[in-house]
Parts: structure tokens; C-alpha cells; sequence
């Protein structure tokens, strides 16, 4: 045997984690013993280019489990009084990573399994210890891992049909993917000096890299996550969460008109389209219903790809265009409003984390899917009311009811100091959005069956008193709001909570679209509980006649201006009571309203 490769041998034995543990236990003094091993310089020197060039695969296969056992001490040991080599900017630029990806490639198998599990505890080890490893390097290492090992090296081990080296090989690309899940606030970050974190950044890359790379790695996720070739529901769950959390890398970075602007993310978007990722997530949240699949536990395994399909749909329907979704959004509709509304899934994600319920995904998916039939040029008026019928078989309408009337602001502020708040902001953002879209689905109803179920069901219940009372709370903490990223968020409660006000009163679907007076929920019914909807509208422009104004100058954004105008119209038609109109002419918005006048006479005439 050479003497090396003994050495190297001897050095695995010593520093074998049973090893050590048993050390430690028999004798509290003897960690000493253990402590004296000189770490650093053992990993250096396994570290060393030189020293497995041209070897034989026994004494690279011992190499590889030394590092192992060595990385794994290092990170044991660290602590205030020793600095760990992974924290180091010595570790990286004496092009560590770059030979770990290398021995990812070896052709001995062994090799290759412990060069994977070692580059994922890596990773594992910088991205939690925030407080001692720098964000710079954590991003470094991501940023090297994804250059140099996310091509052929990955593609090997996720096309291994053995499931111990496929599985090995998604925990390896969750380790660096995985955070892209986690931050509640990465979509409207679309400036990167206000984005969450550079290691984020370096996330994002990742993702970019494994859907753009030729070795197919996308493929083979898409392969190991489809339910007929019976792969176990572990190795499944782990494939379809890195596919959700490259489609929402790629959805951020798409959110982004620069980086949008760029070569890459195309060409990741493509993939995805190619690879029918959005199908596949589609075929899996239908046959979780063909099933009968019931959520009685919230770790449930079988219910943790259905979260994470659901979450890639999303991120993929804000990137790919509006016929990508037509045939198969009838079928899916029903089921993730059924998935949302089970009971497990009002609990907090342990896929995104604490911050988002499990069923957000579901509903924002849903209202999604709702939005695409209505901007469809091809949409009929039959794929409308079968839509709508389906939401409202669900609940769909209740669901999304029971979040708008929560209260999210009774703590704190909304920003990435408080997700959990943002989380639930998105949540109603999203139920919003879901009650709009079915609205506007009844406007197209021209058969009236499902227009008629629904208007019954809103103006029975309480809708316009707790959606004003949101946007009242939204602008009065968003004059409190310092951070911008957490600001952008309440702005958008505060549109989409418009928006849906002038969805109830008659307005259009598109703000450009010639108004339908005929076609409110408030003008049609009957009921006595309408005269309670037009008083509690007509409040919000006397008792909250600031925050009107403010939405019509754009202290809340550009998108509220239009929504604001939008409502407005729909209340100044005729067949709204007259102490209504004066009250809202009344309220002092018409100055704001002939300042937008005159300053778009003026860009006219310019």
C-alpha cells in the first residue's frame, strides 16, 4: 500500500465523527485530544491540487471521505474562540470548491458520493451560520458551486436509478436552492440595491444556471417528479421543490426588467415551457383529487408535492404567456381551492417557512389561473362560467372572505424584519385577487347561472366594509413604513383591494375597457344589506377622503391611480343612488382628478 494513501487513511480513522463523539463521552478532558488535531492544515493539504493528480481511484476515493470527516469537525469545532476554515476568504481563493466540484466528476463512484455530500454540507453550514460567515463568501460558494457543478456532474447523479445517489443529488441542489423559498419578499425586489441579500443573488444565479445548462438537468427533475414512473414520494417531493424553486428564481428574476433584458433568463423561461413544468404541476394537484388524498397530518408526505407544485405553478404562470394555461385550467381550479381550503393547510409551511400558511401557493395559483381565462383572447364565454362554477364549488369565495377580514397589521411592520406579517399581507393580496377574478368571470357570464349564485353569496355576506377597512389600515402603516421593499407590499394590498371595490361597483376587468354600468353586483340584487355597501363605500371618501387623495396623486404607487379612477367611474353611474354621487363629489377628489387632466393635456400637447 503507499504510504500516502495509508497516512490518509489513518487521518479518516481519527477523525471518523463516531470516533470523536466516543472520545468525547468517555472522558470530558479528552477533547483535548481531539481539539489538537490541526484541522486547517489537514484540509489544506487534502485540499491540494497536487496531491490526487494522477492517483489511483482507492487513494482519491480515501481523500474524498477524509474531507468528509474533516469539513464536518471544522464546522463542529467553531465557535468564538476558533475560526472556522469555511468562513475563511482563504478557503476560497485557494480554489477549494472548485476541487470538491471536480471530484463530483471521478469515475469512482464512492468518490463522487462523498465529494456531493461534503459540497452540500458546505453550504448547508455557511447558509445557516449567518452570524458567523460573512454573506459575501456564503454567496462565493454558491456562486462557484453553480459554475462548476451544476452541469454534467449533477445530471449524473439525478439520472442514477438508484434512488440513495438521485436523492443525494437533490439535496445537494436543494442546499443551494432551497433559500429562494424561504424569502417572502423576493419577487418585489426588483431593484437589487433593495434586494434581501447578495447570497440571494447568488441563488438566483444557481437557479438560472441548472435551467439553462444543456446536460437536461431540468429534464430529469421533470422525469423523477412525475407520479407514473414510480419514484418514492421523498425523491419526488425533493424533485418537484427544486423545480419550484428554480421556476421562482427564474419568476424574480423575470420580475426584474433589467435581468429580464438578459440572455439567460429567456432561455430559462424556454426550458420551462419545454420541459411542460407548468403541465406536470397541473397533472399532479388533478390526480391528488382522483385520489382522494386527505391531509389529517400536516406532515403528511404525500401532501408536501402537492405545496411545492403548486408553488413552481405560480412562479411559472407570472413568466409564460397567458395560452400556456388554457387547456388544462378548468381541472386544476377546483382542486387547489379544495387543497387550500383542508385543514393542514391553514397551518404554517415548513417548505417556505413559518412566515407563509401552506395553502398561499394554492390561492394565489388559483387567482392566477382565474386572470389568464379572462385576458385570454380565445376564452369563451362557456370557459368562463365553467371556471367560476368550479371556484364557487370549492368555496373559493368563503376562503378568500375569512383572509381579507383578518387583521395583519395588529403588530409590527410589514418588511423583511417581520415575514410572517408580509406573509400574511401576500395571503390577502392573493384573496383579493381571487374574489376580482370572480367577479369579473360573472361579468362574462351571460347565461347569468353562475353570475347569480355569486351575487347572492356577496351581498349576503360582508365583503366592502373589512376590504375599505384594509386599505385604511395600509395607508395609514405605510406612512409609517420605512423600508422600501415592505412599503411596495402595502401599496399593492392597497390596489388590489381597490381594484376589487370597483369590481363589486361595476367596473370593468381592464381599466381601458368601456364601462358596463349594467353589470355590478351592488346595481342588480336586491337586498337591504346594499344600502349598507353604499354607505360603507361612500365613507371611504369622507372620513378616509386623505387617503383618496393620496392614491390619486400616487403616494401609493401608479397602479392605485388607475384603480382609484377605475372605482370612481363605477360609482359615477346613474344607477347608484344620488346621495352617493354627492357625497363623493363632496369628498374634494375632483381637484386630483382635473390635476390628471391637465397634467396629461399638457404631456399631449408636449
Amino acid at each position: 500500500m503507499d504510504i500516502k494513501e495509508q497516512a490518509v487513511r489513518i487521518l479518516f480513522y481519527v477523525t471518523e465523527k463516531s470516533v470523536i463523539e466516543a472520545t468525547i463521552l468517555e472522558d470530558d478532558s479528552s477533547s483535548a485530544i481531539t481539539d489538537s488535531i490541526p484541522i486547517h492544515k489537514a484540509l489544506q493539504l487534502m485540499l491540494d491540487p497536487t496531491l490526487m493528480l494522477g492517483t489511483a481511484p482507492s487513494f482519491q476515493r480515501w481523500c474524498a471521505a477524509t474531507l468528509r470527516n474533516l469539513v464536518v469537525e471544522d464546522y463542529r469545532r467553531a465557535s468564538s474562540s476558533y475560526e472556522s476554515l469555511l468562513y475563511s476568504e482563504s478557503f476560497l481563493s485557494s480554489g477549494s470548491i472548485v476541487q470538491l466540484c471536480s471530484l463530483m466528476s471521478a469515475e469512482d463512484a464512492d468518490t463522487r458520493s462523498h465529494a456531493t455530500f461534503t459540497l452540500t454540507f458546505i453550504v448547508n453550514a455557511v447558509m445557516r451560520s449567518e452570524t458567523k460567515c460573512p454573506a459575501s463568501i456564503a454567496a462565493t460558494v454558491v456562486r462557484q458551486i453553480s459554475e462548476n457543478a451544476c452541469g454534467h456532474s449533477l445530471a449524473q447523479l439525478l439520472c442514477s436509478a438508484d434512488n440513495s445517489i438521485a436523492t443525494s443529488g437533490c439535496e445537494f441542489a436543494l442546499s443551494f436552492l432551497s433559500p429562494l423559498l424561504k424569502q417572502p419578499l423576493l419577487k418585489r425586489s426588483n431593484n437589487t440595491a433593495h434586494f434581501p441579500s447578495t447570497l440571494l443573488l447568488s441563488n438566483k444565479a444557481a437557479a438560472l444556471a441548472i435551467a439553462t445548462q444543456e446536460c437536461c438537468c431540468l429534464a430529469v427533475f421533470v422525469q423523477i417528479a412525475r407520479i407514473e414512473n414510480r419514484r418514492p414520494i421523498i425523491l419526488r417531493s425533493m424533485a418537484i421543490t427544486c423545480l419550484a424553486a428554480i421556476s421562482v428564481g427564474c419568476s424574480a428574476t423575470n420580475y426584474n426588467a433589467k435581468e429580464a433584458a438578459s440572455d439567460n433568463v429567456a432561455v430559462a423561461i424556454a426550458q420551462l415551457q419545454k420541459e411542460e413544468v407548468g403541465e406536470m404541476c397541473a397533472s399532479i394537484l388533478f390526480q391528488s383529487s382522483q385520489s382522494n388524498l386527505l391531509f389529517n397530518v400536516d406532515d403528511n408526505p404525500s401532501s408536501q408535492p402537492l405545496e411545492a407544485a403548486a408553488i413552481a405553478l405560480s412562479a411559472i404562470l407570472d413568466c409564460s404567456p397567458t395560452r400556456f394555461v388554457v387547456p388544462w385550467t378548468k381541472k386544476v381550479i377546483f382542486d387547489l381551492i379544495s387543497l387550500a381550503n383542508e385543514r393542514a393547510m391553514q397551518c404554517p409551511s415548513k417548505l417556505q417557512g413559518l412566515w407563509a400558511l401552506r395553502c398561499l401557493p394554492f390561492i394565489d395559483c388559483a387567482s392566477k389561473l382565474m386572470h389568464g381565462v379572462l385576458i385570454d383572447c380565445i376564452g369563451t364565454t362557456t370557459d368562463a362560467l365553467d371556471c367560476l362554477l368550479e371556484a364557487l364549488d370549492a368555496g373559493a369565495l368563503s376562503l378568500a372572505v375569512g383572509f381579507i377580514s383578518q387583521d395583519a397589521y395588529s403588530i409590527g411592520s410589514v418588511g423583511s424584519n417581520n415575514n410572517e406579517l408580509c406573509g400574511q399581507v401576500m395571503l390577502q393580496i392573493s384573496a383579493c385577487c381571487l374574489i376580482n377574478a370572480l367577479i369579473c368571470l360573472a361579468n362574462n357570464d351571460d347565461t347569468l347561472i353562475g353570475r347569480k349564485r355569486l351575487e347572492g353569496a356577496i351581498v349576503n355576506g360582508n365583503l366592502v366594509s373589512p376590504t375599505i377597512g384594509l386599505i385604511t389600515l395600509a395607508a395609514s402603516r405605510s406612512f409609517q413604513q420605512e423600508e422600501t421593499v415592505g412599503l411596495a407590499l402595502l401599496h399593492e394590498l392597497i390596489e388590489k383591494c381597490t381594484s376589487l371595490l370597483g369590481s363589486l361597483f361595476g367596473a370593468p376587468f381592464l381599466s381601458y375597457s368601456a364601462i358596463s354600468h349594467d353589470k355590478g353586483i351592488y346595481k342588480e340584487a336586491d337586498s337591504s344589506k346594499i344600502i349598507d355597501s353604499f354607505n360603507d363605500v361612500s365613507s371611504l371618501f369622507i372620513s378616509g377622503k386623505d387617503t383618496v387623495a393620496s392614491m390619486l396623486v400616487g403616494v401609493f404607487g401608479e397602479g392605485c391611480i388607475d384603480q382609484m379612477l377605475r372605482l370612481i367611474c363605477a360609482i359615477a353611474s346613474d344607477d347608484l343612488p344620488e346621495h352617493l354621487h354627492r357625497k363623493v363629489a363632496h369628498s374634494g377628489i375632483l381637484a386630483p382628478v382635473i390635476d390628471l387632466l391637465q397634467d396629461s393635456c399638457d404631456q399631449f400637447r408636449s
